[in-house]
């Protein structure tokens, strides 16, 4: 049969589609990694799209070395023409995660590994609450030198608070990037104060990455799981659960927050505005955090008279204050407040922190069926539903069975 005459027997929508578009719709499916390298050896055109998925994020870390083409025996395992080194070019994003040094070095001869050709992201993991240093600088990234080595080409440095371990007197400074012009910096309400240690100094001669002209700020943790409570209480309570314990989970959900933020915030902001190039800056999840934690002062009797437009007012100003000697000529600096869905449809979920991952569930974008039941307990209780963001489900439903009034 002709080729035209076995066209004529096709659907439009076969004769449109390609067997790279087949493909194409295949991958797309949230396969897993191990499913993806096993599509690797099944054709030239499996091998390169399915490539370029699996390694678009690249992580590393002390005890990942995903880079180098000799693998621990010192064979080859990354050369030809289903070599590794036929991959990395997909590579878009790094990931640096954190570990513990490893006894026998895996990036020995890094200085002769060539650059990663089309990295635009780099992404700091932050810190483990969990894991612990005695003393010293912290261990647990790889040397700058090497993410620079890597990865001269990123637009954008993502970086979060923690910034170090528990027990480490000092942390590493942010690699310096020239071509980074982005910086997307995710911190914790408890940490905002931070914000200058995160960055380093913005008055030193040669700053890391002194090409950063926007940011995107972040702002998270302001509501906490009360697990500590749950343990201090009878949970669940054949007795009943009463408004004391009620409060006390409450309370303890909003514990970040007793610091009052305000000053730390234009603070943060006024050292962003410093560094000499940022102009813009994005601002995510502030307003929200700032208006409960006024409406949660106020209900517990330690409210001022500040207001939430004050203290936007206030960052703004700390951010956009004039130049003296400023021409005409020069850039407008802007700042925008945004909701945290913004942020996180723009970005994405990322970073593997499973507190903001429960964050991002019980506060950013909670289920129809939790929000519903925050509003039972409230019309229950005479009490705003935010002052039960930092319960799940199952605890607003038991305490729905047995609270008493």
């Amino acid at each position: 049969m002709k080729a035209s005459e076995h066209g004529q027997g096709m659907s439009a929508a076969a004769q449109v589609a390609t067997t790279p578009d087949i493909l194409d719709q295949i991958l797309s499916h949230p396969f897993g990694n191990r499913d993806l390298t096993s599509f690797l050896r099944v054709s030239p055109l499996f091998f390169h799209m399915a490539g370029r998925k699996l390694y678009s994020t690249l992580p590393i870390s002390n005890a990942l070395n995903t880079v180098s083409l000799s693998g621990s025996s010192g064979g080859s395992s990354g050369s030809g023409s289903y070599g590794r080194e036929q991959l990395l070019p997909y590579v878009r994003t790094v990931l640096v995660e954190r570990a513990p040094i490893p006894k026998r070095p895996i990036w020995a001869g890094w200085e002769e590994l060539p650059p990663l050709p089309f990295v635009e992201n780099v992404i700091i993991q932050p810190a483990d609450a969990s894991a612990r240093q005695q003393g010293g600088q912290d261990t647990s990234l790889p040397s700058n030198a090497l993410i620079e080595r890597l990865c001269p080409s990123a637009t954008r440095l993502h970086l979060a608070t923690r910034r170090y371990i528990r027990g480490a007197k000092s942390m590493q400074p942010i690699p310096s990037l020239p071509n980074v012009n982005t910086l997307v910096l995710k911190v914790r309400a408890p940490d905002i104060h931070s914000v200058r240690r995160v960055l380093g100094d913005s008055d030193e001669s040669s700053p890391p990455c002194p090409n950063i002209r926007q940011v995107h700020l972040l702002l998270w943790g302001d509501v906490v799981y009360p697990s500590k409570a749950f343990r201090r209480i009878p949970w669940p309570s054949k007795t009943g659960v009463s408004r004391r314990a009620l409060m006390d989970l409450t309370e303890a959900s909003y514990g970040p927050l007793t610091s009052r933020p305000h000053a730390d915030l234009c603070a943060a902001v006024k050292h962003l505005g410093d560094r000499e190039h940022v102009k813009v800056l994005h601002l995510y999840n502030v307003e929200s955090v700032l208006k409960r934690d006024v409406e949660w002062a106020d209900s517990m009797g330690y409210g001022d008279q500040r207001t939430v437009e004050d203290t936007l007012r206030e960052m703004k100003e700390a951010f956009c204050r004039e130049t003296e000697g400023a021409g005409d000529g020069d850039e407008v600096s802007v700042v925008s407040f945004n909701p945290a869905t913004t942020f996180y449809d723009t970005f994405g979920l990322y970073g593997g922190d499973k507190q903001e991952a429960w964050y991002t569930s019980a506060v950013i974008k909670p289920s129809a069926r939790l929000t519903a039941l925050r509003q039972q307990l409230a019309d229950r209780t005479g009490e705003p539903a935010d002052h039960f963001l930092g319960l799940k489900e199952h605890d607003v439903q038991t305490v729905l069975d047995y609270y008493k009034e």
